[in-house]
């Protein structure tokens, strides 16, 4: 177990470390921050996929399109998950709803 005393960190060895170096350093990368350049996220960073969603993708993707009823009944899963699974796809542009009501028919769009 490791204890901070006195400026100090005491190891259960009982060797003892300066942290002084330790800050002098930090506060030296903080310095140095602003040249640290940062990735660019990309637009596949925001659209991570939840299981169920890479699942529905899938599915979609095999068979050319779907149903939320076919989507249910392929997946296991309820109405309102379906509709979770297939309004996430449809808002990150990985699907597409095609057609109204019952007749609504969701199709990939290639951005999977």
């Amino acid at each position: 177990m490791k204890q901070v005393i006195d400026g100090t960190l005491l190891e259960k060895s009982g060797r003892q470390i300066v942290l002084v170096d330790f800050v002098d350093r930090f506060e030296k990368a903080a310095d140095t921050s602003s040249e640290i350049s940062r990735r660019e996220v990309s637009n596949d960073d925001l659209t991570t996929l939840s299981q169920r969603e890479r699942q529905g993708l899938d599915y979609v993707q095999r068979n050319g399109g779907a149903t939320r009823k076919e989507l249910e009944a392929a997946l296991g899963i309820g109405t309102t998950v379906a509709w979770g699974v297939l309004k996430g796809l449809n808002e990150k542009g990985k699907i597409q709803a095609m057609g109204n009501g019952r007749d609504k028919r969701y199709l990939p769009t290639g951005g999977g």
